[in-house]
């Protein structure tokens, strides 16, 4: 495998670890902030609502 192919194999990886990283993070802290506030997790059309109750 060339130097180019195993850099471009690399950086997809990375790209692809750091869009999945992401979107966990994002529902790690939103999650967390409901439940800190009281409320509840509604799952509605792969959207995590907030339900204060």
């Amino acid at each position: 495998m060339s130097r180019k192919t195993a850099l471009f194999i690399g950086g997809f990886a990375l790209f692809a670890l750091g869009v999945w990283l992401g979107m966990h993070v994002e529902w790690w802290v939103v999650v967390d902030a409901c439940y800190d506030a009281g409320g509840r997790i509604n799952v509605a059309r792969g959207f995590y609502n907030c339900e204060l109750e």
